[in-house]
């Protein structure tokens, strides 16, 4: 079949697609609720909970039936199925990445350009509390399974013969337009959301799998969340004040670190006498 094998079709179809439902997921709870989901803005209700949870499990078993269809019985592992090993990777990832994005607003706080205006238990029960944390949670893994799964693993596979930077590119590329779904295009924004993506895809290029990436994702995600005052997702305090750094010194080193890992990764391929194609 023709589609099968123009990858560039396939690849385009497929991320298409994904981009759509993710817009009309949002659009169709917009008109229906006037709820405004990106970026929790607003509460997530728990048949927006069930649909979104719904349509992130078909969309990676859809992702990966369409990957097995692509490459036959001999497809290569997209590093989906969990173990003991990739479980350890995970939590690796969960704590690395709310480093990674909690750590500026810690230095803020010990600097003193930031206070802690309010907390959550100032407006909701312990139990609430646990409640609204685990949502917010299974909201962060969902939300990194579904984008690991789709914007990376699939496309990281159907273009395994490229070489590293094309990949690592392409799927940052992607990986920041699919982010600024149902929010204007910014320039500045683009650029940091394409570093980080640089950063998830050489990751899983790197591990094989999904899990590392996940818990990056996943943990980026809840540093964000957590002083955001977003009592709804489980932020734990609300923070007024300034960065202690400049965030377009930030972003720009985001960038600066994902060139600098993948030119590093190259040149380990390259004294290993690997190709890119078996870097998995």
């Amino acid at each position: 079949m023709w589609l099968r094998a123009n990858r560039w079709a396939l690849f385009l179809l497929q991320q298409a697609g994904t981009f759509s439902v993710g817009l009309l997921y949002l659009g169709t709870v917009r008109y229906l609720t006037g709820k405004t989901l990106h970026g929790g803005e607003d509460p997530l209700g728990w048949m927006e909970f069930t649909t979104y949870a719904i349509l992130v499990a078909g969309l990676v078993w859809g992702t990966s039936r369409l990957h097995q269809w692509v490459h036959g019985a001999n497809a290569p592992d997209l590093g989906l199925a969990p173990s003991r090993r990739r479980f350890l990777e995970l939590l690796i990832g969960l704590a690395a990445g709310a480093l990674a994005n909690g750590w500026m607003w810690m230095l803020s706080l010990a600097t003193g350009t930031a206070q802690i205006a309010d907390v959550i238990t100032n407006h909701h029960a312990v139990p609430a509390v646990v409640g609204l944390i685990t949502l917010g949670v299974t909201v962060a893994l969902l939300n990194g399974l579904l984008e690991e799964a789709t914007s990376r693993a699939f496309p990281a596979r159907l273009f395994g013969d490229h070489p590293l930077w094309f990949r690592v590119g392409l799927l940052a590329a992607f990986f920041a337009l699919q982010h600024l779904v149902d929010e204007p295009f910014e320039v500045g924004r683009f650029l940091y959301l394409f570093g980080f993506g640089a950063i998830l895809t050489l990751a899983y290029i790197w591990r094989g799998n999904i899990w590392l990436p996940l818990g990056l994702h996943s943990g980026y995600l809840l540093a964000s969340i957590a002083p955001g005052g977003r009592w709804h997702l489980g932020s734990i305090y609300d923070l007024s004040g300034t960065y202690a750094v400049p965030l377009w010194l930030y972003d720009l080193g985001m960038l600066v670190l994902a060139i600098t890992l993948t030119i590093w990764m190259q040149l380990s391929l390259r004294d290993r006498g690997s190709t890119s194609s078996r870097t998995f």
